[in-house]
């Protein structure tokens, strides 16, 4: 189950939203998804964007034309899933929205595309069906905490794997922090009495290699006379020989004279595509997808036929020579990369090994070797650059500038610092080898005494015995899990004897007719006998191919073809993930109540699903989803009612956020309520921002609205005109009626090019807003309970 939408960044409506400081419950807590999850955002607030995200976990892509989106979401189990990591994630998710329109239904939008077919489980094949039963059987359930049959045995073993693996680990782990402890303990480490052990870096692998050693046959251990006298030598004072420093071979001129014959070199361009030749960007797309689509007939990105005569032209394009020139720029680059890294490690160098007179000259000396460094890099850069340049141009010689060669310099750097190391050696006296035998003989001794301690050898023994355990019962899981997968693939492959696509498309009709009443237009599967037999679906009216659908049936066929397609053989068996984007668009009241009893029939009574989420901008289809619920057993078997959560997708001027529903929507979910919430916003805004100028721009629209609602039931005898009704609201105040209906008429309608053009807002909106509020103000009563119904607290 998914908990949050951690963060969004850079995708549409949505930049740098953080869940944790935005989605908070009254009391400043972040609040997480339920299993029941309903969304209320206006038009253009970001819900397409949302449920774009959820599409990515089911398509394991990335939405078309977003510029690098960004974002996290969080399953209850701690697993982060971002935007670069979609091909790893293992979720059963089927999103509704446009998209999924787009993809599989693209005859709503091109008359000459297709609708996608999807196939059901038929129904006539006993023996087959037989066979997918005592196969479902044997494989069983893998409900948690009720497994059966192979799931139940898996569990079992993965368990038993577990504890082998456990207790190896502890044993294990007990070894390793023992030897650990004794190799960098900061009070009786190895490392840490470097003046009678000799290594400063000593560390638990150095101590496991003198193990090796100690334990060892041809070991001997120290008699107390050869003891006394290496501890003595270790007194001494002198420092150890340092080792010169190796020039690396520099390989810039070589590289030179490489790349000035790979830029130089001629590349005929009679069977080039000239288009290609001029276009960069376009000559590497099509080069990728001519490598994608090797050996196929048709365009997998726009469907079209793609010719043998076509495919010789590409071939032509893309021909040996060039490939042969951009593969030895390849390999030459390559060359200068690696040089490049070598040259960036770090020098190993320990100032604790020299004398501390030459401590000085060894920092001079990294900042000269850097600086070095840094400028031979960039000869080698320049090179890279012209490389480049010819590899996007490859038909186009380009003339080799050399660079600077700057390899004496490095050679100068390595030679300067070796007669600091030479000048440090000379300082120093022949004790240094007798030191290095004296520091290691005595570390040898106590790696011994320590392995005696411990009982090494019994511990070794007892490990690898847990480690053979581990080893079989982690086997035999694999081994069931092959089982299971081998199993598994083959019910699959049964399910597909009975595939049933004209099954699909009665589906789909089914839904049509019984829930919306909708036989005029209906979807029929026809076969295709041209090359490879397929099913491929058709909308009929009156038994003919329909075309210039309205809005109402699109959405009705569109949602129809949804619900049918989550019986699909891919879906069938999983519980999925479900995210249902704003599925009302063009329909009339009465289709929206049907559109809701569908979900719950299909969805949320049959509890096939392990969440579910809805976005609408309709308020009358949100008191409808107040209503939905789903049960579903617990532990103990007990039907109980799945947590629900609502939340809102607010537009605050570019940007957008998700937040709690306030009480008034999640509780009330009228119009009236959320008009009344605008117009009391509005009265406290000082000026126009970013933030509010969406709000304040559609003042007069709402204002409109609220006003009718409010004044109809006031005066249900007055005119259907709003301004004879305002003037009896304000009573004796001329003015504000007569400008309120100038405002809300202007505001409401483009009358004029002058009122199409504007982008501003009326300077009079703010004073309105708080007008009215201090007209309703008059019936406290009533402007308090408005007041609750928002959740905002009435004044005293």
């Amino acid at each position: 189950m998914i908990t949050k939408i951690k963060a969004i960044s850079n995708f549409a409506v949505f930049d740098n939203f953080a869940w944790d400081t935005s989605v908070l419950d009254k009391n400043g807590q972040p609040l997480v998804f339920s299993k029941l999850n309903i969304l209320y955002g206006r038009n253009y607030s970001g819900k397409t964007t949302l449920s774009r995200i959820f599409r990515a976990l089911e398509t394991h892509l990335l939405p078309e034309k977003y510029d690098s989106p960004q974002f996290e979401v969080v399953t209850e189990n701690g697993q982060s899933i971002k935007q670069d990591n979609l091909a790893s994630i293992n979720l059963s998710v089927r999103v509704f929205n446009e998209d999924f329109i787009r993809a599989n239904l693209r005859f709503l939008i091109d008359p000459d595309s297709e609708i996608a077919p999807f196939a059901i489980l038929g129904a006539d094949n006993a023996e087959t069906e037989k066979a997918i039963k005592d196969l479902e059987v044997e494989i069983g359930s893998d409900i948690d905490t009720h497994e059966t049959g192979l799931y139940k045995k898996l569990k079992e073993l993965k368990a038993a794997a577990q504890k082998a693996q456990k207790d190896y680990s502890t044993d294990f782990n007990s070894l390793e922090s023992k030897l650990s402890d004794k190799a960098t303990n900061k009070r009786t480490g190895i490392k840490y009495n470097v003046n009678r052990y000799g290594d400063q870096n000593y560390n638990i692998a150095k101590i496991k290699q003198e193990i090796a050693v100690v334990t060892a046959s041809t070991y001997t251990h120290l008699s107390a006379d050869k003891k006394v006298e290496y501890e003595s030598t270790i007194l001494e004072q002198e420092k150890s020989d340092i080792q010169s420093l190796s020039i690396p071979s520099l390989l810039l001129n070589s590289y030179c004279q490489r790349a000035s014959v790979l830029l130089s070199q001629q590349i005929g361009a009679s069977n080039k595509i000239p288009e290609l030749l001029l276009n960069v960007a376009l000559n590497d797309w099509v080069k990728q997808g001519a490598n994608i689509l090797k050996g196929q007939k048709i365009c997998a990105f726009c469907g079209s036929p793609i010719t043998d005569e076509r495919w010789v032209v590409i071939h032509a394009h893309f021909d040996e020579e060039s490939k042969k020139l951009e593969s030895e720029i390849d390999d030459l680059v390559s060359q200068i990369n690696l040089e490049k890294a070598l040259l960036h490690k770090p020098l190993q160098i320990d100032k604790s090994t020299f004398y501390t007179k030459y401590c000085q000259k060894i920092d001079d000396y990294l900042k000269t070797w850097e600086e070095a460094v840094q400028q031979y890099c960039q000869s080698l850069d320049k090179i890279f650059e012209r490389l480049q340049d010819r590899k996007s141009q490859i038909t186009v010689p380009i003339q080799f500038i050399f660079p600077e060669d700057n390899s004496a310099i490095l050679r100068k750097a390595i030679n300067e610092f070796n007669a600091i190391i030479k000048e440090n050696n000379e300082f120093s006296s022949k004790l240094a080898s007798a030191k290095t035998v004296a520091y290691k003989a005595l570390r040898l001794q106590e790696v011994a005494d320590y392995c005696a301690t411990i009982e090494y050898e019994k511990i070794i023994k007892q490990i690898s015995i847990l480690e053979s355990k581990h080893d079989k019962a982690n086997e035999t899981a694999s081994t069931e899990e092959e089982t299971l997968s081998i199993k598994k693939q083959k019910l699959q492959e049964k399910r597909r004897q009975l595939n049933d696509e004209e099954e699909g498309a009665r589906r789909v009709n089914k839904y049509l007719n019984d829930y919306f009443g909708h036989n005029f237009v209906t979807l029929e599967a026809e076969k295709v006998t041209e090359g490879e037999k397929r099913i491929k679906f058709k909308i009929m009216r009156n038994g003919k191919p329909a075309y210039n659908l309205s809005g109402g049936e699109c959405s009705l066929i569109s949602f129809c073809y949804f619900m049918a397609k989550l019986d699909d053989i891919n879906t069938q068996g999983t519980k999925p993930i479900i995210w249902i984007d704003d599925p009302i668009s063009s329909l009339d009241g009465n289709h929206i109540y049907f559109m809701y009893s569908l979900i719950v029939a299909r969805i949320a009574k049959t509890g096939n699903f392990e969440q579910l989420f809805i976005s609408t901008h309709n308020l009358d289809f949100l008191k409808y989803l107040k209503r939905l619920n789903s049960y579903q057993p617990n532990t103990k078997n007990e039907m109980k009612a799945l947590s629900k959560q609502y939340f809102l997708i607010e537009r605050e001027g570019k940007l957008s956020k998700l937040l709690k529903m306030p009480n008034y929507l999640a509780r009330n979910a009228t119009e009236f309520n959320y008009l009344f919430s605008i117009i009391y916003k509005c009265s406290k805004c000082e000026n126009v921002t970013d933030d509010n100028y969406d709000m304040l721009y559609g003042f007069g629209n709402s204002a409109r609205k609220f006003l009718e609602m409010l004044l109809y039931f006031q005066f249900p005898d007055d005119s259907e005109e709003l301004l004879p009704k305002l003037k009896r609201f304000f009573k004796d105040e001329e003015i504000p009626p007569i400008l309120m209906d100038r405002m809300f008429n202007e505001d409401s309608h483009g009358s004029s090019p002058e009122r199409s053009l504007k982008v501003d807002v009326d300077p009079e909106t703010i004073p309105v807003a708080k007008k009215v509020i201090e007209k309703l103000q008059e019936n406290k009563a009533q402007f308090n309970a408005l007041l609750n119904s928002i959740g905002e607290t009435p004044s005293p």
